[in-house]
């Protein structure tokens, strides 16, 4: 998408085509639990025809809008039109002969409405503000005769005209007001400069009340350790807050600037600890179960703080308040059980709001907002991508986010009037985690650097090491899959921008993309056993489901729509099932489904995540959610599951492979130096292969030939970056 297109699209406004939510600028269109992202010139092929809904819209006339006038195959039409139908097969996109198309349908502008409070837990759609079509087939009223006066109704086709000049005022409006804003929110009218550049990951910024200083988390000159550091603004030294061998991290300057709350990690359990700014003893406030996240943020007046953390019974993670002065708990949020949580809390700078995120599925998250006064919640984004870090502006009025809404990491403002978030002029690629002073003159924010690469040890070789894979990129490359024939590889790569499946050849020279999903998180991708096809793992609709790929990138088909997690899909060596991990049942269990997607059915009752079979299809071996080991089960015979493995941790729930009568598998008998061992299925014996390099999170393992393939950390790094300069 160029930037024009990219543009274009961000100026429109949502609006609703019947039922369905429509946001140009992100792509996305929703209807109750669905969802689906539309490709950019699909989205202006469904503008041109809303614009315009009820009357004819030429080829020509779709050519010269959604192409800017480029001459295009009539096969390129045909495909956006095709994707539109399938998509709102209830809404009718009728065909006229030798002419073009005509959308029949309810179009409608968007007018934001907050959650009630009984919503908490659910989603609430944006209420409509209706603009009447006809109805298909239906006459053109002839002109009336004179009679008493009445209240004029517009005709319809003064109605369609309204609403195309509203899409046109609205793009207008919004460049308007962006190029107004850009003058003086302009990059060049920010000081953007290195706040940090120690190494390792300077990680969680927080300024001092008077926005001088900066708490950050760091591992520290030998990186051993993480600790509370202080930095002042435009200078060099720091100072260590503090020095225990749990992991710290998290620091929240206090409002008086006198205490720094921070939370201390040790195995299961988070401690939230303030320390005097200047250093000295610590206090333990309160001892809780770890939660998805680990993030703090103070009331105004000092006296409490919010915290992401799980009940003592379990369950997803909530937003609670504590109060200093006692230790008294209070639950401000609940989320759906089924969902990861809610984490990232931010107290707004008069109290009266909370700002939070919530996560549905790993990778799947938007942006929330309580009145803590009325108890009700307001969901602020609609996106089911990641968002990472929320932090208020200081006038209280809008929010900014970290989210990954055009591929890579990057800052975003949400005012709390308005519906769409718009991206802000100075963050660069990979921004993360924002901070900004009390009086709004500063903005922190981490600035990630990386690259993973995919590399071949040779396992036959007396000496194996890594080597590296084809010409790879300077981007992210992870979760290998020889095909079963061994000529090709398929791979997960966010070289596109967003994390998308990719087919090529051994060499890495004729790299095909086969998913466009455009944002969401894909996690696996694996090939059936005849090479045509490839199961993928993604979220595009909220939560993870599988999909089907051809493997010449020629279609992509949606196997579950369940509204739980479906995860991590293996074939069975005949090509006829798919064995994947669910939550539908309400844990992490295996299910089994016919190749189509027809007739799923639990496989285990104890326990399972991500599934792999024999080559004779006899044998299923899995993972767990929260457990280290591999189980295997008789699928002839079944009965009581056996372990395996013992030492295969859950972060390495995908770097294992069945292969030949082994399962060969990642240990980390040393923290951060993984080997590669093998376990003989028929003698039980276990030996060690190789030492193995820094691996990718998820990087996933595939073996061919003697040839092993896994993705190698390049770099691994973050620094804070600083802006000064009001953003308005």
């Amino acid at each position: 998408m160029s930037e024009r297109e990219a543009a274009s699209l961000a100026a429109v406004d949502s609006f609703f085509l019947d039922d369905w939510l429509i946001e140009p600028s992100t792509g996305l269109v929703s209807r109750g639990t669905q969802s689906a992202r539309l490709e950019p010139k699909v989205m202006q092929v469904l503008l041109c025809l809303a614009g315009k809904a009820g009357r004819t819209v030429s080829r020509d006339q779709l050519m010269a809008e959604a192409w800017d006038g480029a001459i295009v195959s009539e096969d390129a039409v045909n495909r956006c039109v095709s994707r539109l139908r399938k998509i709102f097969s209830g809404t009718t996109i009728e065909t006229v002969p030798k002419i073009g198309y005509r959308l029949r349908g309810e179009v409608s502008r968007v007018k934001p409405t907050p959650v009630p409070s009984d919503s908490v837990n659910g989603a609430t759609e944006p209420a409509k503000v209706t603009l009447a079509l006809p109805a298909p087939g239906s006459p053109t009223p002839a002109p009336a005769a004179p009679g008493p006066a009445r209240l004029a109704v517009p005709a319809p086709r003064i109605l369609f005209l309204a609403f195309a000049l509203l899409l046109v005022l609205s793009v207008f409006a919004r460049l308007a007001v962006t190029s107004r804003k850009d003058s003086a929110a302009d990059p060049g009218s920010f000081r953007i400069l290195p706040l940090t550049s120690l190494p390792g990951h300077e990680i969680m910024p927080s300024f001092s009340p008077d926005g001088d200083h900066v708490a950050f988390g760091w591992k520290g000159p030998q990186q051993d350790n993480w600790d509370i550091y202080i930095k002042p603004v435009g200078r060099e030294e720091i100072l260590r807050l503090t020095s225990d061998r749990a992991i710290d991290t998290s620091p929240a300057w206090s409002p008086r600037g006198n205490e720094i709350a921070f939370v201390r990690r040790s195995e299961s359990r988070s401690h939230l600890t303030l320390v005097s700014s200047v250093g000295g003893v610590e206090r333990r406030v309160a001892s809780y179960r770890a939660g998805n996240g680990s993030e703090l943020s103070w009331t105004p007046d000092g006296g409490a703080l919010a915290f992401s953390g799980q009940a003592e019974s379990g369950g997803p993670s909530r937003i609670f308040l504590i109060r200093i002065s006692d230790g008294a708990i209070q639950p401000l949020t609940e989320p759906p059980s089924s969902s990861i949580g809610d984490e990232y809390p931010a107290i707004s700078p008069d109290g009266a709001h909370l700002a939070f995120v919530r996560t549905q599925a790993l990778g799947v998250s938007d942006l929330y907002l309580l009145d803590r006064s009325a108890g009700s919640v307001q969901r602020l984004t609609r996106d089911n991508l990641k968002v990472h870090g929320v932090a208020w502006q200081a006038d209280g009025k809008s929010l900014i986010f970290s989210s990954n809404r055009r591929g890579s990491f990057g800052l975003w403002r949400v005012r709390l009037d308005q519906s769409l978030p718009e991206p802000l002029p100075f963050s660069g690629r990979n921004a993360d985690w924002v901070t900004v002073s009390r009086d709004g003159r500063r903005t922190a924010y981490e600035e990630w650097l990386g690259r993973a690469t995919l590399v071949r040890i040779d396992l036959t070789a007396k000496d194996p090491s890594p080597e590296p894979w084809g010409p790879g990129s300077t981007r992210f490359d992870w979760a290998p899959e020889f095909s079963p024939d061994g000529n090709r590889l398929a791979f997960i790569s966010d070289r596109s921008g967003a994390a998308e499946v990719w087919v090529s050849d051994l060499e890495g020279k004729t790299p095909l993309q086969i998913t466009r999903f455009g944002g969401p998180y894909t996690k696996t991708v694996r090939w059936s056993p005849d090479g045509r096809r490839l199961a993928v793992t993604a979220p595009p609709y909220g939560q993870f489901d599988i999909f089907v790929a051809e493997a010449d990138g020629s279609g992509l088909h949606r196997l579950t729509t369940d509204s739980s997690d479906d995860f991590a899909p293996a074939w069975s060596p005949d090509g006829r099932m798919i064995y994947f991990g669910s939550k539908r049942s309400g844990s992490w269990q295996i299910w089994a489904m016919r190749a189509d997607g027809a007739t799923p059915r639990q496989v285990t009752r104890e326990g399972g995540k991500a599934p792999q079979l024999s080559s004779d299809g006899r044998w299923l071996f899995y993972c767990k959610e929260d457990q280290p080991g591999i189980w295997k089960r008789d699928l002839t015979n079944p009965g009581t599951d056996e372990i395996i493995v013992s030492d295969l941790e859950p972060v390495d729930w995908n770097n294992w492979e069945v292969s030949e009568g082994r399962v060969y598998y990642v240990t980390r008998p040393v923290p951060n130096k993984p080997q590669l061992v093998a376990l003989d299925l028929a003698s039980g014996h276990l030996r060690r292969l190789t030492a193995l390099p820094e691996l990718y999170y998820d990087s996933g393992i595939s073996l061919h030939g003697g040839q092993l393939l896994l993705s190698k950390v390049i770099q691994n790094e973050s620094d804070l970056v600083l802006v000064e300069g009001r953003e308005r």
